[in-house]
């Protein structure tokens, strides 16, 4: 396979705040490549996204929080670049309907064995175009899975930022590297659990804890790249009060501020990008715990800018107004809804199916 272009490179070199989105959009498009039959160069500059015939899942775990039985599910991904159309697909000998979940993402699908994540595999996907024909569930070696908010759900295929703990889902081969992070004090985790039936393991609550990684070799060069962090410092949005199925906060319910690293102090900057106006600046603000106040009564975009020596990390934040919340529409489950007379009953939804006869 061709090398990367130099530019690309030069960017993968540098580790900052756009090397994790960078590292990802490559992977996507090898994995692109490699469901397209791995065609030549000169063919692959021919070769549309929307030809490839496949969709990915990553994975989606839940724990029960009074039993704290855990499941792991299929977390279909949309592609981005393909029209929106019915899917369902073959899981099991039923088939299910694909629902969409939040942007970019279907409903989880499942449970799944851990035979499934152990070897992976690949489901028929029925329906809606010729152009797919399986949803992919990769063989992986390891799978880390991020909190989704506050729920009992984590989900891969999102990086963990500094200061978050993560779940690493690995196969044991993988402990005498993971051992080696601990020793020199790189990573922690507090809880080991075996998958049933496979040669797997969970370790829960795992966080990097240092930025020291210069010099370290592991025999899975992926598991490093994947857990060694890119930058010395993230900003972290806790909190506050989200508008549904978006990723705006209501005004006068903004998320706090936080910033984690490596660093005991950073410098903040907060502008209030409609009318480029500083509404907050801090020399040196403490990181790891130390919390930002920050008035977010008016609607509109904010840019939050950590500096630190030549380093450097930014978030958006965008509040909306109570006037400007939407209503969106509820996916119906066929296999999660009953009838009751003239009404329709599916979880704490009740809808009525017909007009009562009088």
């Amino acid at each position: 396979m061709a090398k990367l272009p130099t530019h690309l490179r030069e960017l993968l070199k540098e580790r900052g705040q756009r090397y994790r989105p960078l590292l990802e959009a490559i992977h996507e498009t090898y994995m692109d490549w490699i469901g397209a039959g791995s065609p030549a160069p000169q063919e692959s500059q021919a070769l549309s996204r929307q030809q490839v015939p496949y969709l990915y899942a990553e994975l989606y775990r839940y724990e029960d929080p009074v039993m704290g039985d855990v499941d792991y599910y299929l977390y279909p991904k949309r592609n981005r670049q393909r029209a929106t159309f019915t899917l369902k697909v073959d899981f099991n000998g039923q088939t299910y309907s694909l629902q969409e979940d939040q942007p970019g993402w279907y409903c989880p699908l499942g449970p799944i064995s851990g035979a499934e994540i152990d070897q992976g595999r690949q489901y028929t996907l029925v329906g809606g175009s010729e152009a797919l024909q399986k949803l992919i569930l990769p063989n992986r070696d390891f799978w880390i899975l991020v909190a989704q908010g506050d729920s009992d759900t984590e989900v891969s295929g999102r990086t963990p930022e500094l200061g978050t703990p993560f779940i690493l889902c690995c196969r044991k081969s993988l402990m005498g590297d993971l051992n080696l992070l601990r020793q020199e004090q790189l990573l922690r985790w507090e809880d080991e659990r075996d998958l049933e039936g496979v040669p797997w393991v969970e370790l829960r609550q795992c966080m990097v804890i240092s930025g020291a990684w210069r010099g370290i070799h592991l025999k899975c060069k992926a598991l490093l790249d994947a857990l060694r962090p890119s930058s010395k410092m993230a900003i972290h949005l806790s909190g506050g009060l989200k508008a549904p199925h978006d990723t705006a906060w209501l005004a006068g319910y903004g998320p706090q501020v936080s910033v984690y690293g490596f660093l005991p102090k950073v410098e903040i900057t907060v502008t209030r990008l409609d009318d480029d106006q500083e509404i907050h600046h801090n020399r040196e603000m403490e990181t790891n715990g130390s919390r930002l106040p920050l008035n977010w009564n008016q609607p509109g975009s904010y840019l939050i800018e950590v500096r630190h020596e030549g380093e450097a990390s930014e978030k958006v934040v965008r509040l909306i107004s109570w006037e400007d919340l939407q209503a969106r529409k509820v996916p119906q489950q066929d296999q999660c809804t009953s009838s009751a007379g003239t009404h329709r009953i599916s979880g704490a939804l009740i809808q009525v199916t017909q007009e009562d006869v009088p």
